[in-house]
């Protein structure tokens, strides 16, 4: 009489491949075509020196991504996370692609199940049905990118949604561990930056805001900014100091907040068509499109400068519609983390400082930590291409903002033993939880309106 068959025995589950439901529609579904326009994209940017392990990229415009890919050398890489925001779906927290093959027009992509299974493991995330991850963009717009580039990359997909500040420390130090620890991962982030317009229900403007900030921003131990420090830091830094803010049509505002967090009462700029009618009639008022550049460099310097807690106080104040910010959250937390252990490492093995630092080596410490930014020892972020859709002028025109920017991480500590490659996963795949809708719950706060205008020729 035949045995059943043991564990070990047992044939693994066949797990289902994620169309590339966006080709064709978002993106040219040709491959000949399509590698044709990526090369095109590539070769037309300068490649930046060393490897990021960490890089952020607009989720639609098709040709800025190619600015930040250029900068990224895969060929060392193994597996790729992908953070995007989740655009259809109310979700509170993040969650794991339950695919095992990512299809696109230049080849299919392996997901990383042994990586997926080792985030799950952690109890922090839930995990998307294919329909929810096959609705979503953000991470379909990075994959025929990276097909092109390696085809033999293995890819983490992560979906993130409404997030607590604690949840961006948590998340982030998972990411912080994965690329501490695994010398071939990259993590990519995607998302757009600005939606400006009536159709996006924002209108934010500023009609004389601060030039940008030309400051040296190697340390990553700022505190937070209100309006008022950022300008005055913005002045004290920019090539020329900038008049003083026409406040005049401010009024007070109650700032978004996360459940259990307190409220913040800020002051903010016109941010709807009469008042912002208005401000452009103030003396030395600027383009429409000048006051949204100033708006997303403010973001952008808060990231370069790794300042989480001051992104995270940007966004309550402006409200930015950066559809991808908590995605950012959860690389700046990440990359603080990693700053941090760094630079304890640099100052106990190199200085023989005590750690933390003490009032009577704060000096020493500080410099020490200016000589490691200097040498490249410690993280890094750098914009490479910011962009706009439209050059907005008139209150009823409209724009979407796109950035490409990368973080490079040295990697200090010693590995832990190798990280597992691509394998199967074990019979007990994490179970697939229920995700709400945006129409069985409230909406989510980063869900963009999708009504096509968006979806380009070419969308990554």
């Amino acid at each position: 009489m035949a045995s059943s068959p043991t564990r070990s025995q047992s044939p693994q589950r066949q797990l289902p491949t994620r169309r590339a439901t966006h080709a064709g529609s978002w993106y040219n579904d040709d491959a000949a075509d399509l590698a044709a326009q990526l090369d095109e994209w590539l070769l037309a940017t300068a490649t930046a020196p060393g490897w990021p392990h960490e890089s952020a990229l607009p989720n639609e415009v098709p040709d800025a991504p190619g600015s930040r890919y250029a900068a990224l050398d895969l060929t060392a890489a193994r597996r790729v996370y992908v953070l995007g925001p989740a655009h259809h779906i109310y979700l509170r927290g993040a969650a794991l692609s339950s695919c095992g093959t990512i299809a696109t027009p230049l080849g299919n992509l392996q997901v990383d199940r042994a990586a997926v299974r080792r985030l799950a493991d952690s109890g922090h995330f839930t995990m998307l049905s294919v329909q929810d991850d096959e609705d979503e963009h953000s991470l379909e717009m990075q994959y025929p990118y990276l097909a092109h580039l390696n085809p033999d990359l293995a890819i983490v997909p992560i979906l993130v949604g409404q997030l607590s500040s604690d949840q961006e420390r948590v998340y982030g130090s998972l990411i912080a561990d994965v690329l501490d620890h695994d010398p071939h991962a990259v993590v990519v982030i995607s998302s757009d930056f600005c939606h400006f317009g009536t159709r996006f229900k924002y209108q934010y403007y500023t009609p004389s805001p601060p030039p940008p900030c030309a400051c040296a921003h190697p340390r990553a131990l700022h505190k937070p900014m209100d309006v008022r420090e950022m300008h005055a830091h913005l002045a004290r830094h920019a090539a020329h100091a900038p008049a003083a803010p026409d406040t005049s049509y401010l009024d007070k505002n109650d700032a978004p907040h996360v459940a259990g967090e307190p409220e913040v009462s800020v002051q903010r700029p016109a941010t709807v068509a009469r008042d912002l009618a208005v401000a452009m009639t103030t003396t030395g008022a600027v383009p429409i499109h000048e006051s949204i550049e100033a708006l997303d460099r403010r973001a952008i310097h808060l990231i370069e400068r790794l300042d989480a807690d001051g992104f995270r106080a940007y966004l309550a104040e402006t409200k930015n519609t950066i559809c991808g910010r908590n995605p950012i959250a959860i690389a700046l937390a990440a990359l603080r983390d990693l700053y941090d252990r760094a630079l304890e490492t640099i100052l106990v093995q190199e200085a023989k400082l005590t750690v933390p630092v003490t009032a009577a080596n704060l000096v020493q410490a500080r410099e020490i930590e200016t000589l490691a930014a200097s040498r490249g020892d410690l993280p890094v972020v750098r914009l490479l291409c910011y962009a706009q859709s439209s050059k907005v002028v008139r209150v009823n025109e409209s724009s979407v903002s796109y950035v490409a920017a990368y973080a490079y991480v040295p990697r200090f500590l010693a590995p832990d033993e190798a990280t597992p490659d691509v394998d199967d996963m074990p019979e007990d795949e994490p179970e697939e939880r229920e995700v709400l809708r945006n129409d069985e719950d409230e909406p989510m706060g980063e869900a963009a309106d999708d009504d096509g205008e968006d979806a380009i020729e070419m969308e990554k």
